[in-house]
């Protein structure tokens, strides 16, 4: 296998799983490209000493492309949720992303197309494997973050497309002007009273539940033929920073008690922009009190997994992404 330092990073949506198109939109942000040849030596006695050249073969390919951090905006995350959380094109300037629940998702899939400063690639069926959204006030002046792994079939050499720009109206998320609602499992996500003073950082981590299905399906690359698993093996786990406070004792104790509760963390933008990560979660450790000490301000962390909440108001982790005009995937 191998790995590349990228100078360009262009992605386009499919109109056909795997069918590679020219791409539309450059990514605002940096990533590696790995290929993932798979090299094999034979394993049969040649009766020769050392290693053997001649016989080795590819047995599979695939691509990997690691999307570093990078500013996320509600634009830019309206693309990465239909790559990995489920398909939602538009054009709308309102998309709910809603990971499965009792039905799997579909998504669309995307051709990337890649640059080095000596050659060109690109790569087609690509969906998002993982990707994470993190931010902290104490942090990039509060700019909230976000990285991926994309898989995708075998890499190919190809030319850029020339003369393309950034998705239109990208305005970074900053979590300065974020706010976090709790509530009780059965009530619906954003029902209670912003809680002030209290969220210092937060990161949400999340495995898409899809991945690269290979099968015999005549693909003389030898990579995957299917992305599959529609979503239903998710799984969302991540981290709240807070202050202790009144309400960080309240949400210690129910994290004492293994209680459920319903998490709103709200990442507003200006014209409209808003992004709403509805989190219906557990706490999955107590934390440890005295250890993180800003501003000599006690600060506690709450580790969490996020999932299904099935009581009376049923509801699954979404997230609920509002542009600022209308936007097509595209």
């Amino acid at each position: 296998m191998s790995v590349y330092k990228l100078t360009a990073i262009q992605h386009g949506l499919e109109a056909t799983a795997g069918t590679a198109v020219p791409a539309t939109f450059k990514w605002a942000g940096e990533g590696e490209l790995e290929f993932e040849d798979h090299v094999e030596q034979p394993a049969y006695m040649t009766n020769e000493a050392g290693y053997t050249v001649e016989d080795t073969f590819v047995s599979a390919t695939g691509s990997t492309l690691r999307l570093k951090d990078t500013e996320a905006s509600a634009e830019i995350l309206a693309y990465l949720c239909n790559m990995g959380v489920k398909a939602a094109v538009g054009p709308a300037s309102t998309f709910a992303f809603t990971f499965p629940t009792t039905a799997v998702n579909t998504l669309r899939y995307f051709t990337w197309e890649l640059a080095t400063s000596v050659q060109e690639y690109e790569f087609a069926y690509g969906f998002a494997e993982s990707f994470s959204i993190h931010g902290d006030t104490m942090a990039n002046n509060g700019r909230v973050q976000l990285n991926a792994i994309i898989k995708g079939r075998k890499a190919a050499a190809s030319t850029l497309t020339a003369s393309l720009g950034f998705v239109a109206n990208h305005q970074p998320l900053n979590l300065n002007n974020a706010t976090i609602k709790f509530d009780a499992v059965g009530t619906a996500a954003g029902t209670a009273a912003a809680t002030s003073g209290y969220l210092r950082g937060f990161s949400m981590d999340v495995k898409t539940g899809w991945s690269a299905g290979m099968y015999a399906d005549g693909r003389s690359a030898l990579d995957f033929a299917v992305a599959e698993g529609g979503g239903g093996g998710y799984e969302i786990t991540g981290n709240l920073k807070c202050l202790l406070s009144a309400t960080g004792v309240t949400e210690i104790a129910n994290s004492r008690a293994g209680t459920g509760r319903v998490v709103q963390i709200a990442l507003n933008g200006t014209a409209s922009r808003l992004v709403k990560l509805n989190l219906p979660l557990i706490y999955t450790a107590a934390p440890q009190i005295g250890g993180t000490v800003e501003n000599g301000l006690i600060m506690v962390s709450f580790p969490f997994k996020a999932g299904y909440a099935r009581t009376v108001t049923a509801a699954g982790p979404e997230i609920n992404i509002t542009t600022s005009s209308l936007l097509t995937i595209t």
